[in-house]
């Protein structure tokens, strides 16, 4: 706390708010170029999670289903985010029951680990023969994937939660753009894709690729443009700003034709300063010259 910068700040809350069964569960030393090529493990992972530590009223056809998404999306997130231990909220990361071995001429390999004992090892060692229909889910779940961490941090911004199920809230309708792959237990993927998969992944990481505006671009980019609809996301007031800006500006035209006037000089003046202070920006320097944001006149 003393002298120190307010980015190494931690939390010191190390109650998980969400069950042991979605914990995230990495695979030790992979290097994170590996890990989407590995997704098949991601998903035995997960489902020796959920398996362990099944949450009430889940069968084992739901279970494997959710295990698919949270393999997904840990695998995905883990190499196109570079997502390492410190990006993780302490508490809700489970230890690794693989690990990665790397071997001039065999490359990579991945073992149970040796201790893994139970319903954890009876899952990891078991073959994951996918269906058809799950192979088009793995492929379809990696294009929703890409976008989990910045579209979680546009409802963290404006609703403080990750996920809202309430299909009235702000939370509900940013996810709707991306379209569900069951018809059956859809509330259940839905949850487990935009809320538990990367619930264990910093807050203050998805604040900060909801705010980049490089992040919709390279959302598009990646074939994820539905993810990339409400992003950057901005606070509710500045939103309220760009709005009049918009409405001013398309009436502007009526108003000069009948010999009116509008003048968007202070508000335009207001958006472009609050710009010069982007989130999570380190050593801003000092503005200069700050323009005077008071109007004239009252």
């Amino acid at each position: 706390m003393r002298n120190g910068d307010l980015s190494e700040a931690r939390s010191m809350l190390i109650k998980s708010t969400i069950p042991t069964a979605y914990h995230w569960r990495p695979i030790a030393n992979v290097n994170p170029n590996d890990t989407i090529s590995r997704t098949p493990t991601f998903i035995r992972v997960a489902h020796a999670g959920l398996a362990a530590h099944r949450p009430q009223g889940m069968t084992d056809a739901q279970m494997r289903k959710v295990a698919i998404i949270l393999g997904v999306v840990c695998a995905l997130t883990t190499e196109l985010y570079r997502i390492t231990a410190n990006d993780l909220i302490f508490g809700e990361s489970a230890e690794s029951t693989v690990q990665a071995r790397y071997t001039e001429g065999a490359g990579l390999s991945l073992s149970v680990g040796g201790t893994t004992r139970g319903v954890y090892k009876d899952v990891l060692t078991a073959p994951l023969l996918l269906t058809d229909q799950e192979k088009a889910v793995v492929a379809t779940a990696h294009m929703s994937a890409i976008g989990v961490l910045p579209v979680q941090g546009y409802p963290l911004i404006m609703t403080e939660h990750h996920y809202l199920s309430d299909a009235k809230t702000q939370s509900r309708r940013a996810f709707d753009s991306v379209a569900s792959w069951f018809q059956e237990d859809q509330d259940l993927i839905r949850d487990a894709l935009w809320h538990k998969s990367c619930h264990p992944v910093n807050i203050s990481i998805k604040h900060e690729l909801a705010y980049c505006e490089n992040t919709p671009k390279m959302l598009v980019k990646a074939g994820a443009g539905p993810a990339a609809s409400r992003l950057p996301a901005v606070e509710s007031e500045v939103r309220v700003a760009n709005s009049y800006k918009t409405l001013l500006q398309t009436v502007r035209p009526m108003y000069e034709a009948c010999g009116g006037k509008t003048d968007l000089s202070v508000l335009e003046d207001a958006l472009a300063l609050i710009k010069l202070y982007p989130y999570s920006a380190d050593n801003v320097p000092a503005v200069t010259n700050v323009p005077n944001l008071r109007p004239s006149r009252c």
